[in-house]
């Protein structure tokens, strides 16, 4: 590692991807910029091999790439403070272990908070991947230029910012010590926010893998991560976010819950989950109003799982096979 002070840290963040982390880092070693930047990678105990692949990284790669392993698993809040705390960069950017950055990602990203200087990050679109096959639909096909604290709670397409997408001052890191709980990227995206809004990219600078597929303990995870995004919306209740926002917030979190049920086959629950209360009906998107009105139609819901699955999973290249029904994102 030099001794200068890089420009941009990037954090990369690992567990059990011994297929997926090599390409990111080989991906983040051909950045086009020319300014110096850190590869920071922390591993979270994982028992595939990950580790000894990213220590041979750091062993090839001695000026650029930092390796954190950690010989037993800390959890994700854990390992991704271990490694954004020692960035040292200006900037910091994050990435998962299984995602991949396009070459100007960085330059592009170091520009663009270069030339605006009261946004505390950036995000920018990405390209869905499912294997080796590039989604025709993006993930964040419809960036606003800027998202404010309030628009990020609001909107369920707060929810889409892809985490691998972003970069962020260091300064505008609030969350430094581990909090007693798993964090959702949200809070993280929250925290950003309140110091300044989050600039929008619709460059496509990097790939998002999606992993497809049902296991039970998914469905295990979801009251987890529902109440993750309920704590993500509490705090930007208390960083400043308007009432109205965090109701919204609310209501669309509610909404997100539901939907994974009906992804799920459980229509029993979902049904119970998208209901609305009348309350809570100027809050709602019109897809939800929807849904709770027509939670009772089968064919409908078939349709909308459906369209669900082909928006997301028709290949960009029609030489790939399609995705299988059972599939979906998770």
């Amino acid at each position: 590692m030099t001794a200068t002070t890089p420009k941009v840290s990037v954090c990369v963040i690992a567990y059990n991807q011994a297929n997926f982390i090599g390409p990111c880092l080989d991906g983040l070693l051909a950045q086009d910029c020319t300014f110096d930047y850190e590869i920071l990678v922390g591993d979270d105990g994982s028992t595939d091999g990950t580790a000894a692949i990213i220590a041979g990284y750091a062993q090839r790669h001695p000026d650029k790439v930092k390796a954190i392993l950690h010989p037993k698993n800390l959890g994700t809040t854990r390992n991704y403070l271990s490694v954004h705390n020692a960035a040292r960069g200006e900037y910091v950017a994050h990435l998962d272990g299984d995602d991949l950055a396009y070459p100007s990602k960085l330059r592009r990203q170091a520009e663009a908070l270069d030339a605006n200087p009261s946004c505390s990050a950036c995000v920018h679109d990405m390209d869905n991947l499912v294997g080796d096959a590039v989604m025709k639909r993006s993930h964040s096909p419809n960036l606003p230029e800027r998202i404010t604290l309030d628009q990020l709670i609001a909107r369920t397409r707060g929810y889409a910012l892809a985490h691998s997408s972003k970069m962020y001052r260091r300064s505008a890191a609030i969350t430094r010590e581990w909090p007693g709980r798993e964090l959702l990227d949200l809070y993280l995206h929250v925290e950003n926010a309140a110091t300044g809004p989050i600039l929008g990219l619709r460059e496509k600078l990097g790939a998002y893998r999606l992993h497809v597929g049902v296991s039970m303990g998914s469905l295990a995870r979801v009251e987890q991560i529902h109440q993750a995004r309920l704590v993500a919306i509490q705090r930007a209740a208390e960083l400043g976010a308007s009432p109205t926002a965090v109701r919204h917030g609310q209501v669309q979190a509610q909404f997100v819950y539901a939907v994974k049920f009906l992804h799920f086959g459980d229509r029993a629950r979902f049904r119970r989950e998208i209901r609305l209360r009348f309350r809570d009906v100027p809050y709602a998107r019109r897809e939800h109003r929807r849904l709770s009105l027509l939670r009772h139609v089968p064919w409908y819901l078939d349709r909308y799982v459906q369209r669900y699955r082909t928006r997301l999973f028709t290949p960009r290249d029609p030489g790939h096979a399609p995705v299988p029904d059972t599939v979906m994102d998770l």
